[in-house]
């Protein structure tokens, strides 16, 4: 009749069984009359055998037979068969639940009851139906046998054509279908029909006709040889898999660790065990998860509980540790001394610092000060213009955004330069040559009118001759050339700021320097702005060039 193999080892324990089996059942109605319905536990009784396990299963085989059954709906035969032998089996623990249905010399006879193609397929027949289910914990398994099937045929015209033969192994689920031309409504057979049931157990029908004439015809469900069997695999404990010690974290640093368990029944719901505590700034989530920002250092040691999902629940509780290792301390990064700063112009240096946690807030030492006009801002930045030259020594501390905080101090020098002087350059510098008086005058830029000399430089120190030209330099110094007067002729150069009867700085004279009657400045000048009356001015003999600056 058909049998299939174990899903799996005999050996599974299993915590609840379902097992039942019942011959046929049939909810036909004919003519779009209402149906009338025999067969299955929960309908009209009828020469049906029915077996089902109780909740506390049974070790051996329930079993019940009829030998023969007779549907009959008005005018139309339903069902004629032999003997039916129904069977279940299965206690929890390690046995297996197996349900088996069999119906021999089954055969239907409702007119018209099918259509294959554009034929008819009426009455069905077999030697024999059957089918059988088991399942030990793991997905059960079903199979159905058919012996000598076969669905009578015939044209529209009624005539007998071949039979349409049913395999004797259908593969789950074979179906033969069609659409019935007289009443455009879908027969169909379906074989070895497995249904996986709500609380997962297996429903296995040998064979099942689908009737949907309506009015013209017969309408319902007829079913042979039935098995259902189910069984619940016996749960491993929920168990805790995460192991100690957790991965370290570091203080004042952000952190996070994911626990994790099996067995049970996922979700797992996650607390700490009572009288357990995290280290400061940790937390346990429902889902498992430690993280937060850990403000202490040490280890700490404490334990979890992992609640599953199953009624009733199961837990498991395991101890862990966390180290949180100490922070970096923070460090003063700039060293000594700083970029030196200049007397009365702007300075602006940044320190900086590292580790720890940032950002960092600054300040002086206690008892430490900065030079006259500069000033610490906490963001670290000494900036001014200071006053006073030297080189100064203070002490500095950064603050880091810890808590506690960390502090670091350090030790720093700055040196303040002098002011460099400003050159005064004359801006207009006028050569006289008078034979024995020779002199350079000065006057200040944009000078107009009858004004006098801003400085005068004449004597016997000075080389004065016949001025032949004078140039000024940026910074300040005055050049002049000289023909034969006293000595050779040369270029000299006066310091500046020289005034009345001054010695050049430095002489350029000498026979193989091949100046003999210079005739140019050393720096070719700029046009004069400034208009000078004679009243005051000096009247050279001879015209002079002239610098601007």
């Amino acid at each position: 009749v058909g049998a299939i193999a174990s899903a799996g080892p005999a050996s599974a324990t299993t915590t609840a069984v379902v097992g039942s089996a019942y011959g046929y059942y049939s909810s036909i109605g004919l003519f779009g009359g209402t149906a009338t319905t025999c067969g299955s536990p929960s309908v009209t009784p009828c020469p049906n055998p029915v077996v089902t396990l109780p909740a506390a299963g049974s070790a051996t085989p329930l079993t019940a037979t009829v030998p023969s059954a007779t549907v009959v709906y008005g005018p139309a035969q339903i069902l004629d068969s032999g003997p039916i032998n129904v069977s279940t089996q299965g206690v929890p623990g390690p046995v297996a639940v197996t349900s088996s249905s069999s119906v021999a010399g089954c055969a239907t006879a409702v007119s018209n009851g099918c259509t294959v193609g554009q034929v008819y397929a009426g009455p069905f027949t077999a030697t024999s139906v059957a089918s059988t289910c088991t399942a030990n914990g793991t997905t059960p398994t079903g199979s159905a046998a058919v012996a000598g099937g076969q669905l009578a045929n015939e044209n529209s015209s009624g005539v007998l054509l071949t039979p349409i033969p049913v395999p004797a192994n259908p593969t789950p689920n074979f179906t033969v279908s069609a659409i019935n031309p007289d009443t455009g409504k879908t027969y169909k057979y379906v074989f070895n029909e497995q249904t996986v049931n709500p609380d997962g157990s297996l429903t296995v029908n040998a064979a099942h006709e689908y009737l949907n004439a309506g009015a013209n015809g017969a309408q319902g469900d007829l079913i042979f040889g039935q098995s259902v069997c189910g069984a619940t695999l016996a749960g491993t404990p929920v168990s805790v898999t995460t192991t100690s010690p957790l991965p370290a974290a570091t203080q004042n640093a952000a952190y996070s660790d994911t626990l994790s368990a099996t067995g049970g029944t996922s979700p797992y719901t996650w607390a700490l065990a009572s009288g357990s505590a995290l280290p400061a700034g940790l937390a346990l989530s429902s889902a498992g998860v430690i993280s937060g920002t850990p403000t202490g250092s040490g280890t700490t040691t404490f334990s979890v509980t992992a609640t599953d999902s199953a009624t009733p629940a199961g837990t498991a509780t395991t101890a862990l540790s966390l180290t949180v290792n100490p922070a970096t301390p923070v460090s003063v990064t700039t060293t000594s001394p700083l970029p030196a700063a200049t007397q009365n112009a702007v300075y602006s240096d940044t320190l900086a610092a590292t580790a720890g946690t940032s950002p960092y807030t600054w300040a002086m030492a206690s008892g430490s000060t900065l030079p006259a006009e500069l000033a610490l801002s906490a963001a670290g930045v000494i900036s001014g213009t200071p006053t006073v030259t030297g080189t100064f020594t203070f002490s500095v501390t950064a603050t880091d955004s810890a808590t506690p905080a960390g502090t670091a101090t350090t030790a720093l020098s700055l040196t303040v330069n002098p002011a460099v002087a400003p050159v005064t350059v004359p801006t207009l510098v006028v050569g006289n040559s008078v034979a024995g008086s020779s002199s350079l005058t000065e006057y200040p830029d944009g000078v107009t009118g009858n004004v006098a000399p801003s400085n005068t430089i004449a004597g016997s120190n000075t080389h004065l001759g016949a001025v032949n030209g004078v140039a000024v330099d940026p910074s300040g110094d005055i050049f002049f050339a000289s023909f034969k007067i006293t000595g050779d002729a040369g270029v000299f150069e006066f310091a500046p700021g020289a005034t009345g009867n001054a010695t050049p700085v430095s002489i350029l004279q000498g026979g193989t320097t091949n100046i003999n009657n210079p005739k140019a400045s050393p720096s070719t000048p700029p046009a004069p702005t400034s208009t000078l009356s004679t009243a005051t001015t000096p009247s050279p003999s001879t015209p002079c060039p002239w610098q601007r600056g």
